[in-house]
């Protein structure tokens, strides 16, 4: 059974909070690895695919809503975390990027 805390670094939700979504982690192991990667968990990369799918999840808090599909909870396949992650701002664009002489 998955645990009901987000494997995301940083992440605040708990299973305390019912209302939040959870996600299991793919079982394809290069998805997996991109999630594994975005969650910034180094507990992770010890573990296969089939073991971080049977034991982690990541919440909704780090999916935008085009990832799913309204009125569905499920995620649409391919599907990849990239809100509130550790070492992202939210509000960092590589436009925005200014380079520094």
């Amino acid at each position: 059974m998955p645990s009901n805390n987000c494997a995301v670094i940083g992440c605040d939700t708990k299973y305390t909070d019912k209302h939040i979504i959870r996600h299991r982690f793919p079982k394809d192991e290069e998805t997996c690895g991109v999630w594994v990667q975005k969650s910034g968990n180094n507990n992770l990369l010890n573990k296969s695919p089939l073991q971080i799918f049977n034991y982690y999840i990541i919440c909704e808090k780090h999916f935008d809503a085009s990832c799913s599909t309204p009125g569905f909870k499920k995620l649409i396949r391919g599907s990849i975390p990239t809100l509130n992650l550790p070492g992202y701002s939210s509000g960092y664009s590589l436009a925005k990027k200014k380079k520094s002489n």
